[in-house]
């Protein structure tokens, strides 16, 4: 009797497993789907939008590494390009980036002072959005992380920072991003 459990048990486990794995293939089809679709169709701000909606939340841990390999990163790059006067795309594609460029060790295959371009047009495109305002910031706050990304940051990114920065939250930001900018690694 105790085996029959045990062998339950054992069946239960590997169904649970085989489900998981399932799940994650699921996943990455969604994925790869949602990549393809951002590719194929970059003139429709629609599809940015819900690509970089669907994207977002997956930027975590292993997959955050499997979807900047997929090019995710230059997907929301050439989304806040070809529509820099959406607010909606600026907002999701920030957002996208600020996930991707969270914990990441390398910027390998990334143009960051481009990036940090983008981040300042949006930032003065949308000047009244705080939605828009908030997700540069934390773009740049990532990409202060690198040495290598704080010369053009100070440059190009700050002065505009400061000068549309309203609400408390993004003061905080801002001075995360300022000391993050002045500390030497």
């Amino acid at each position: 009797s105790n085996k029959e459990e045990e062998t339950e048990d054992e069946k239960e486990k590997e169904k649970k497993v085989e489900e998981e794995k399932e799940g994650a293939d699921r996943k990455e089809q969604t994925e790869d789907d949602t990549i393809n679709d951002m590719k194929r169709m970059h003139s429709d701000a629609s599809v940015q939008i819900k690509g970089c909606t669907k994207l977002r939340p997956l930027a975590k841990g292993r997959m955050r590494r499997s979807l900047i390999e997929k090019g995710a990163v230059q997907l929301a790059v050439a989304a806040m390009e070809n529509h820099p006067k959406n607010e909606s795309v600026q907002y999701r594609a920030l957002w996208l980036l600020s996930k991707l460029f969270l914990r990441t060790a390398s910027l390998a295959k990334i143009d960051s002072n481009h990036v940090i371009g983008l981040v300042r047009a949006a930032i003065v495109e949308h000047a009244q959005s705080l939605v828009v305002l908030d997700k540069a910031l934390r773009v740049l706050v990532a990409l202060a992380k690198h040495e290598q990304c704080r010369p053009c940051i100070v440059a190009d990114g700050v002065e505009q920072v400061k000068h549309h920065s309203r609400a408390a939250e993004k003061d905080k930001l801002v001075q995360r991003l300022l000391s993050r900018l002045h500390r030497s690694d």
